[in-house]
């Protein structure tokens, strides 16, 4: 297998200190260059390292925070309905809305509260708060057309901008909602000092990340956490560390398991935080396990590649044409560590828009409409939304090609683990 994962003593250079605790050493734990689409402006090598002070997971280098606002204001996938997540209009997403609204009002109960959700995407936790009574939620979001849906749809204010850069109008808020959007920042902590200058005295701040400690318990495609968007892998200790820092005490916390969709179950954590005073100034404590953790899920993503590879090498060897139907993050992964790129690859097929009319390994990438009359199998690079997408190659788009999945090598190779240990 061509992949390039390691786990290093080596200390990386220092280039980018550790997002919670701002040390400076760490241990490379997985490196590996990925094919990204033409004109990418995130960085095409991803390398995970280990904090050596307190034990935090992250990637560095990184790319600038000019190329990842770039990337979110002009490549969103969260404007696709059809291949993403946020608008809440789905009755499953609907209900994880729903109940995260009900805990913001338990901390939150005035009605008249304005609430700013950072990362709104189209708006799924606003349109729940507005239906708890909240009619003051605003949102900040990178693109523009997720924030033009909150405000034609729900008649909410939601403004273009970032974390680092919220646009005055928001004003004073009595609570700042950062779900799935620290694992993102260049640097969080700088984010976390802006966003409480908007925050009023006694406001809250609620975030939810996903819980690195459990990757290895959720996987549903080989790495599918380590990602150029995911550059920030939290445990509980080490967000701990984060908020400490930046003078936020937790008032609630815990694990959960999110229920997606596509039938996909995701760990993270939550936190309620206010403001504390003294400022925390000791050495932070040291995470005992997330670097343990890391490493068995890298291992045995490494296992589930494998056998993902020896279901590409007949088509490598063949040269029969292949369609690949996706062009995201396992796409590329398998272009990187499976010899998938030797291929006789004819085309990608992608179903979000922003994706098509760009090339991939010099291959373009097409709307699944235009695949009508090419020849060659369909390998569909998504676990995830395998069965939506075997639905719609023959119902809706009414393509006659051979179709391989592989969420069943996937789900034989992590079976085999199991039985192995």
């Amino acid at each position: 297998m061509r992949q390039m994962d390691a786990t290093s003593p080596a200390t990386n250079p220092r280039n980018r200190p550790c997002p919670a605790c701002a040390g400076e050493e760490a241990t490379t734990l997985h490196h590996v260059h990925l094919p990204l689409p033409a004109g990418h402006p995130l960085e095409r090598g991803l390398t995970e390292v280990e904090c050596n002070h307190c034990g935090m997971v992250y990637v560095r280098p990184v790319g600038s925070d000019a190329a990842y606002e770039e990337y979110y204001a002009r490549l969103s996938k969260y404007e696709c309905a059809i291949t993403s997540s946020g608008t809440g209009l789905h009755p499953h997403e609907a209900e994880r809305f729903r109940m995260l609204a009900e805990r913001l009002s338990r901390h939150v109960p005035d009605r008249d509260a304005r609430i700013l959700d950072v990362g709104c995407a189209a708006g799924g936790l606003l349109r729940a708060l507005k239906s708890l009574g909240y009619q003051r939620s605003c949102g900040v979001d990178p693109s523009e057309a997720c924030t033009r849906t909150v405000r034609e749809e729900l008649g909410l204010d939601a403004w273009s901008g970032f974390a680092t850069a919220i646009p005055a109008a928001v004003g004073p808020v009595q609570a700042l909602v950062l779900s799935h959007v620290l694992e993102h920042l260049t640097d969080p902590g700088s984010a976390l000092d802006h966003l409480l200058d908007n925050l009023t005295t006694d406001g809250i701040v609620y975030i939810e990340v996903p819980d690195a400690e459990r990757y290895a318990d959720f996987i549903v495609s080989p790495f599918q956490d380590f990602n150029p968007e995911h550059i920030n892998h939290f445990s509980p200790p080490t967000l701990g560390v984060l908020l400490a820092r930046h003078g936020l005490a937790p008032v609630e916390q815990g694990r959960g398991v999110l229920d997606l969709l596509g039938g996909q179950r995701f760990p993270v954590i939550h936190v309620v935080a206010r403001r504390q005073r003294p400022l925390f100034a000791g050495d932070p404590v040291r995470d005992p396990i997330l670097g343990a953790k890391i490493r068995e899920y890298i291992r045995e993503s490494g296992r589930i590649l494998e056998a993902i590879e020896a279901v590409v090498a007949p088509f490598v060897a063949s040269r029969e044409p292949l369609i690949v139907w996706g062009a995201g993050s396992l796409a590329v992964r398998l272009l990187a560590c499976t010899g998938l790129d030797r291929a006789n690859i004819v085309a990608f097929a992608d179903s979000n828009p922003v994706n098509q009319g760009q090339t991939l390994v010099g291959i373009p990438i097409l709307a699944p409409a235009a695949l009508a009359g090419i020849e060659g199998t369909i390998l569909v690079a998504s676990t995830i939304h395998e069965d939506a997408i075997r639905k719609d190659i023959r119902a809706r788009w009414k393509l006659p090609n051979p179709i391989l999945g592989l969420r069943e090598v996937v789900q034989m190779s992590k079976r085999e683990t199991r039985w192995d240990e």
